[in-house]
């Protein structure tokens, strides 16, 4: 089957690559992820790019996209690999990067501290991020080849097999409403939490390391957790993790403050009392999210959020807490769903300076993302054509996945090239 370009569908406009770079990442985090059963779920003019055909996908996106993209796809193959021990994936790895799983593990030893030479690579997910998206080892990705100047035609092989046919059970709707309570609690405090509920000094060094993202069965609630280490200036932390921000990525189209109306029915653009971004505000902001399936599909959320976003210049540290106000609407493939899409979406994110190392001036940022998020199921009896039972459900089966990528492209700018020394 031909894979489709952005030329030839009904996808919403957008700048060029956009849509590819999109399905490409969504493809190679779906398939290196636990997923639900999709080929039954889903018709086969809806089903995910296969993973060969998102990767060379990447190697024809515009110049602006192919960088990021293409280090976002290696770290996540990488994680799948060297961490998560799928071998599976060694094939796609060592085409996609130019060097062999093996001879990625030896510069790994190579390179990080404290490698064991008789035993396997011990190290964390934000390690392996460092390599890729901050360039703490330059000698590493000088290794990757580099984009081919005239890509071939993308093949056409199937995706691997999916994992269960199972639908998953019904949400727990008491986790939902403690959730709810504790982030909206969170929220509307007047006083600040201290950072120090943020940041687990033990977790930081457990290895192996846990899953960044995971499903609760009980209440299919998707939660992302994210620990991770910058060398950017607190300025430009400041700047970057404001949610007035996100709409630097390819995945948020738009994201704004706005304003509520007396009457609370509706909201508007917050315009002339905003503060700059990069400092503290507590207000509303419009959201508009998207990601695609393949280059026809899309699914597209409009939400507005709580936000309470503190930064304090002094202490170099700050905080946000977001949750769900209400969903103006979303869309799945070519169906609109007005005030509805998405049920869950809240969390917190900090960043505060780690402890500075011995003759060491300028001390990194240690940061902490966290995103609890769950989808609607989208269909009902009167959905003409609704598939097989579950089919609704495929949003929440796929969400690790989903989540996942849009916190790695997001965070990935936040991976700036440590100074060097004196």
């Amino acid at each position: 089957m031909r894979v489709l370009k952005q030329s030839e569908s009904a996808l919403p406009e957008r700048a060029p690559g956009v849509h590819e770079y999109r399905a490409a990442l969504f493809s190679v985090f779906l398939h290196t992820s636990v997923r639900g059963e999709l080929s039954e779920l889903l018709t086969p003019d809806k089903q995910p790019l296969p993973l060969p055909s998102a990767l060379a996908l990447i190697d024809e996106l515009p110049p602006e996209h192919y960088e990021p993209a293409r280090d976002v796809a290696g770290c996540k193959l990488a994680f799948a690999v060297l961490i998560e021990h799928k071998q599976e994936f060694e094939p796609y790895l060592a085409e996609f990067l130019g060097i062999s799983a093996q001879e990625l593990t030896e510069r790994l030893r190579r390179t990080l501290p404290q490698q064991p030479s008789d035993r396997p690579l011990s190290f964390s997910y934000d390690q392996l991020r460092q390599v890729f998206y901050g360039g703490e080892a330059p000698e590493i990705r000088a290794a990757f080849r580099t984009r081919p100047s005239s890509p071939a035609p993308a093949p056409t092989t199937q995706a691997p097999p999916p994992e269960s046919s199972k639908p998953g059970p019904g949400p727990g709707k008491e986790a939902l409403k403690g959730l709810k309570k504790i982030t909206q609690k969170l929220i509307t405090r007047d006083e600040p939490v201290s950072l120090g509920t943020c940041f687990d000094e033990e977790a930081l060094q457990q290895l192996p390391p846990s899953p960044q993202s995971t499903l609760n069965l009980s209440s299919l609630v998707t939660t992302v957790d994210i620990p991770s280490k910058s060398y950017c200036s607190f300025d430009f932390l400041a700047r970057a993790l404001d949610p007035r921000s996100w709409s630097r990525s390819p995945f948020w189209p738009a994201s704004y403050q706005v304003e509520r109306s007396k009457d609370g029915l509706s909201f508007s653009e917050a315009t002339g009392t905003t503060s700059q971004r990069g400092e503290s505000w507590k207000g509303y902001l419009f959201e508009h999210v998207e990601f695609n399936w393949n280059l026809a599909n899309i699914a597209a959320f409009k939400n507005y959020l709580d936000i309470r976003y503190e930064v304090d210049p002094e202490k170099q540290q700050l905080r946000l807490d977001f949750a769900l106000y209400s969903c103006e609407g979303s869309q799945f493939s070519a169906l609109q769903y007005p005030k509805r899409g998405i049920e869950v979406d809240c969390g917190f994110q900090c960043v505060a300076p780690l402890p500075a190392s011995a003759g060491q001036e300028d001390a990194p940022f240690r940061i902490r993302t966290v995103k609890n998020i769950r989808y609607a199921d989208f269909l009902d009896r009167s959905t003409p054509d609704q598939g097989p039972v579950g089919a609704g459900q495929a949003l929440r089966y796929v969400a690790p996945a989903v989540v996942g990528l849009w916190m790695n492209e997001l965070i990935r700018r936040l991976y700036c090239l440590p100074a060097a020394p004196p």
